[in-house]
């Protein structure tokens, strides 16, 4: 395994910007999300690294320099980088244990032992005969990856490869997808537009953001203590409520906490609308004091949910994060 580093990393098409002045760090053995809003140029950092694409400028070591300030140093075929893009890209015409064969070098494609090490421990067993339209869109992620695993890649970059899968389809197959490269303890470059994939697989997420990493660490550092408003809101719902001195105090909604009306809350609000998931409820709320508060939203659990139009009371969380009143960059 290796371990990925990105700097000043810029690039172009004609005269639109996509990254500019890159930074990304990413620890051997590590599983690090790439995030950001669709177009904000995810999938061309993985191009650049895989080395499809050439960087204007900017340098990427994979353990040693591979591209330096525009001249690749290392063609794609040479970096040792296992690569899925978002619909697989099988083969057609050839099936499952042939498909995972086709990554290995010619002369290792006939013994076997690795392709049926990846059928094992990707859960494909039972459908090395199969062609790719036999196979469910899980099936299909899963042999993709495993073709790419097979020459034992030192990184593997998986370019939103559940965005087309169904929810519950989604979450089984990333969950044992990120098993299996845990268990390989491959360094993996994931990127997404989906939040809650980035925040419940990766152990580092990296928000990128006009061309930038606008912030990167643990998925809690991010959720809890986002460097500015747009992170704050791009991780999920946040009530953002104004300071004396200027700033925003960011609350999350499942730390605000509702009772019955009592005098010296915090606060007293009306729900306003409920949306119920079972699991857990999304309460909107209008706050009665001050007449000018913002709205509000609280998660109860789905067995704690209140009615539209019922009166509450608010209490603040012990510790709540203060974050610039405006979005930043860089």
């Amino acid at each position: 395994m290796n371990a990925v580093s990105v700097s000043g990393l810029a690039k172009a098409f004609g005269a639109t910007p996509v990254l500019d002045g890159l930074e990304l760090e990413v620890p051997a053995g590590s599983f690090v999300a790439v995030l950001g809003a669709s177009g904000c140029g995810k999938s061309t950092l993985l191009r650049v690294l895989a080395g499809f694409e050439r960087a204007d400028r900017g340098c990427v070591r994979i353990g040693e320099v591979v591209a330096d300030d525009g001249v690749r140093r290392l063609p794609a075929s040479r970096r040792r980088v296992g690569h899925v893009p978002q619909e697989g890209a099988l083969f057609p015409h050839l099936d499952v244990r042939a498909n995972i064969a086709f990554g290995l070098p010619r002369g290792e494609r006939r013994g076997g032992a690795r392709v049926a090490e990846l059928i094992a421990s990707l859960g494909l067993a039972g459908l090395e005969r199969r062609r790719p339209h036999e196979l469910s869109g899980g099936q299909q992620q899963r042999v993709a990856l495993a073709r790419a695993l097979a020459p034992r890649p030192t990184v593997v970059l998986l370019d939103e490869p559940f965005s087309a899968l169904d929810p519950d389809l989604r979450d089984r197959t990333r969950t044992d997808i990120r098993a299996a490269l845990g268990e390989l303890g491959t360094t993996t470059i994931l990127v997404t537009h989906d939040q809650d994939e980035a925040l419940s697989l990766a152990d580092h997420v990296a928000l990128l953001r006009d061309g930038r990493i606008a912030q990167a660490g643990t998925p809690q550092e991010l959720y809890r203590t986002p460097a500015d408003v747009d992170t704050a809101r791009f991780l999920g719902d946040a009530n953002l409520l104004p300071t004396t001195d200027g700033g925003l105090m960011l609350v999350r909604p499942e730390d605000l906490r509702l009772s019955p009306p009592e005098d010296g809350a915090w606060r007293t609000a009306v729900v306003t609308s409920v949306e119920y998931f079972g699991h857990d409820a999304r309460v909107q709320l209008r706050c009665e004091d001050p007449p000018d508060a913002p709205a509000l939203i609280a998660r109860t659990t789905g067995g704690d949910t209140p009615d539209v139009g019922q009166r509450v009371s608010l209490a603040l969380p012990p510790a709540a994060h203060l974050v610039p009143h405006s979005g930043t960059r860089g």
